[in-house]
C-alpha cells in the first residue's frame, strides 16, 4: 500500500510525454541547452574554484602567483580576532 502511494506520487510530479514528435522536441531542447549549461558551469564554477583554493593560502593581490599553501590557517586566524 506504501509503495503505491509513493510510485503515484512520483509518476504525478511529471507528466508522461506520450507523442513521438514531443519526445523528439524534448530530446533536441536537452540538447540545445547542453552547450549553454556546459558554458555556465565553466563561466561561474572557474572562478568559484579559484576563490576556494585562495581561500587556502597567503595570497594577496598583488602576488597571486607567489602565495603558499597555509590550509585552514586564515580561517583559524578569524577566530583570534
Amino acid at each position: 500500500m506504501a509503495t503505491d502511494t509513493i510510485a503515484s506520487a512520483a509518476s504525478a510530479g511529471r507528466p508522461k510525454i506520450k507523442s513521438e514528435l514531443m519526445q523528439q522536441r524534448v530530446r533536441a531542447a536537452r540538447w540545445f541547452l547542453l552547450p549553454m549549461m556546459i558554458a555556465l558551469a565553466v563561466v561561474a564554477g572557474w572562478p568559484l574554484l579559484r576563490s576556494i583554493y585562495f581561500s587556502f593560502t597567503d595570497a594577496s593581490l598583488t602576488d597571486l602567483y607567489g602565495a603558499e599553501w597555509i590550509g585552514i590557517g586564515n580561517y583559524l586566524s578569524w577566530r583570534t580576532l
